[in-house]
């Protein structure tokens, strides 16, 4: 039986987000990071928030929510946990900004009704870890306002490639030093020798306590947890709403596209794909790549990516799995020749040789003599967002 995110979180006693000082440094740095992710990457106007009926779904202790609370907006809440009503509360209340809030729902978002509509609805960092995130995703549609904006995050596959080499090594790790807990004291320091490089250079200002639970360890670091563009599009496009922005940009629209319509939709939609497969190996590196083939060379280097996803994803399911046999180098053989030379494309060779070793230290002398595969980070967390044709009457 799978475990939802917020049984996970209550399991493990612990929220990813919340932050001890709201009125800190880190707090204002928090503030002007959601300011621009919104306003100057996602191209969201904010000054259009004020006096809207905003919904935020997933809202937590609060953090993100307050932020459109500063922009005037006029606040829905919605969370499964109703543990996070005290401290949600008094970062309101520490802002005098409680009458933002016009409603509270302490319901998961399967059974959350609602008659109003939205200019503005976010559902970030849970989405993709349900089961039925496809409805969900409709119900949202269906919750905007015609010409109203939604946000929704999710991991790419691709992108998490890395973040799933991490995970295995952790894995493999476990095994040897026989770990049966993964949430134990030895189980942390464990990570924490094999991961200390890559910690430190995520300037994360949560605990490596945190981070590790919420993220190399987490149930939600598999295949069937990560989304896909091709997916999300499709369920917004029969819900009758349009992609509007993504970070990262996997499409730059007509910069005339608001005076005239220069393309079908079906040929935006085909633009937009054929972007995104050319920008999938960007998700990986973490960094913009040449790369010089053709379309459907770049969709075979993609599906043989994700068959290796496929396979640590069924090695992630207890610690008694067998040790998965990948033949990486065809793959990376692939990628050398559409122009991509890089020393992370060997080390993740090397990487699945390592992985078959039977003993722990020379496991781990390998992993951290791997420079760039020890403290790389592909792009993983995407955002992306849609509107409600104004066309539409809900």
């Amino acid at each position: 039986m799978s475990v939802s995110q917020y049984e996970y979180y209550q399991k493990l006693n612990f929220h990813p987000d919340s932050m001890a000082d709201h009125h800190g440094e880190e707090f204002s740095n928090y503030l002007r990071i959601r300011k621009h992710l919104y306003q100057d990457l996602l191209n969201i106007p904010l000054g259009l928030l004020a006096e809207k009926k905003v919904l935020d779904i997933g809202c937590g202790a609060g953090e993100s929510s307050l932020f459109l609370a500063m922009h005037g907006a006029q606040l829905s809440l919605v969370d499964a946990d109703e543990s996070t009503n005290a401290p949600l509360e008094a970062l309101f209340r520490s802002f005098n900004l409680t009458d933002s809030i016009t409603k509270k729902s302490f319901v998961p978002m399967e059974i959350y009704e609602d008659d109003l509509r939205y200019a503005f609805i976010t559902a970030e960092g849970f989405l993709f870890t349900l089961t039925n995130r496809d409805e969900l995703l409709r119900k949202i549609c269906t919750l905007l306002q015609p010409g109203g904006i939604a946000c929704i995050s999710f991991p790419e596959r691709i992108g998490s490639f890395l973040e799933f080499l991490k995970k295995a090594i952790l894995w493999r790790a476990y095994q040897l030093a026989g770990v049966d807990d993964l949430t134990s004291p030895e189980a942390e320091k464990i990570a924490w020798r094999l991961f200390e490089p890559a910690y430190r250079r995520l300037n994360n200002p949560r605990p490596f306590t945190i981070w590790w639970k919420d993220c190399l360890i987490s149930p939600f670091l598999t295949w069937q947890h990560c989304w896909d563009y091709q997916t999300i599009l499709s369920v917004i496009e029969q819900e009758g709403c349009a992609f509007y922005s993504s970070i990262p940009r996997i499409y730059e629209p007509d910069h005339l596209s608001w005076y005239k319509r220069l393309d079908s939709d079906e040929t935006t939609q085909e633009a937009r794909l054929a972007g995104l497969a050319r920008r999938r190996l960007d998700f990986l590196y973490g960094e913009p790549i040449d790369v010089d083939t053709t379309i459907s060379r770049i969709e075979t280097i993609n599906q043989g990516l994700e068959t290796v996803l496929h396979h640590l994803s069924r090695y992630f399911r207890s610690l008694q799995e067998d040790v998965p046999t990948i033949a990486f180098k065809p793959i990376a053989e692939m990628i050398k020749e559409a122009g991509v030379n890089s020393d992370l494309t060997d080390e993740m060779v090397s990487f699945f040789d390592a992985l078959k070793y039977n003993n722990l230290d020379q496991l781990m002398d390998h992993y951290r003599a791997c420079k760039e595969l020890n403290t790389r980070w592909g792009c993983s967390l995407h955002h992306i967002c849609f509107t409600k044709e104004t066309s539409v009457i809900s």
